[in-house]
């Protein structure tokens, strides 16, 4: 994998709302090579549940027909979650738009252009089977150390690429690793598309694990959450069946990005989740109390 790839950014589970977010410093995630078997991070307290291994899974094909595009469904009255995948497509994307397929599930991948380029075919299988499909930039670059014109080259590249497989330029973006700032915010706006983020890191290119990939996504995940891994890991491919039974089971509706918000997103916006929306939509009416003074005329 690209070294510059292999970065990530710490610390933004759990954030939920449309706030903007500045991250100027350089991103926090060490090169492959260079990271211990180990690293000491506060994990999940328990296993929640015993897995089989996930891993022998035979590898499936998404070989479906075209769908047609899916209505938006009330997402501050359902419980809904948006699965998202980064930095493929890759040679694991298959099996994942096949497990997708199986649980009639749609996702939201960001593609990187060069890999977009590398694996067409999976490009196109994701369009077909009616996936969204949003543009993570050319070579995922941090975005804070180039200029305006190589920012807005990463992602018209990008898009360009994905618009001649397929046919459809992507309508979402999201910085590599999150990392933006004011300028950088002004020339994506001008892209004339939305940036995405998420409100749940698994943590997948961290703990290469399922049971990991799993308990992170289910120990953080709120109605309105956007979950945020990566296609390009297997271990992550493996965990993906078991969090979509156990997200059903909870009563959670598996979304794209642009159903959680209902088909609304403004260009040059920041998004990160629904969770304090939901939230605040469906908190029972609190029923006033009566002015003692007009309690005690009442019952005199």
């Amino acid at each position: 994998m690209d070294v510059r790839r292999a970065f990530g950014l710490l610390g933004l589970t759990g954030l939920v709302g449309a706030m903007p977010l500045f991250l100027c410093s350089a991103p926090i995630r060490p090169p492959a090579h260079a990271r211990p078997n180990a690293i000491a991070l506060t994990s999940v307290a328990r296993a929640l549940y015993t897995t089989p291994d996930l891993r022998a899974l035979p590898d499936v094909t998404a070989d479906v027909p075209v769908v047609q595009a899916q209505p938006h469904p009330d997402c501050l009255v359902l419980r809904c979650v948006a699965l998202t995948f980064d930095d493929g497509p890759g040679p694991y994307t298959t099996r994942l738009l096949g497990l997708l397929a199986a649980a009639n599930v749609r996702a939201t991948f960001f593609l990187i252009g060069e890999s977009a380029r590398d694996f067409p075919d999976q490009v196109r299988a994701e369009q077909a089977q009616g996936e969204e499909v949003g543009d993570h930039s050319w070579s995922h670059p941090q975005l804070t150390h180039l200029d305006d014109p190589q920012v807005a080259d990463q992602f018209n590249r990008t898009a360009d690429e994905i618009a001649s497989l397929d046919g459809q330029r992507p309508t979402l973006i999201r910085p590599p690793y999150g990392a933006v700032d004011a300028r950088v915010n002004s020339v994506l706006g001008d892209q004339g598309a939305p940036e995405i983020l998420w409100s749940v890191d698994t943590l997948d290119w961290l703990h290469r694990n399922p049971d990991s990939v799993y308990e992170r996504a289910m120990h953080d995940v709120r109605p309105g959450s956007i979950i945020l891994m990566h296609d390009i890991h297997p271990t992550t491919v493996d965990a993906v069946p078991r969090l979509i039974d156990a997200l059903k089971s909870q009563g959670y509706t598996l979304v794209t990005v642009s159903q959680l918000f209902g088909g609304t997103l403004e260009p040059g916006k920041l998004y990160f989740g629904r969770e304090k929306e939901w939230t605040e939509h469906n908190q029972p009416e609190q029923t006033p109390s009566p002015d003692p003074s007009i309690a005690a005329a009442l019952t005199e």
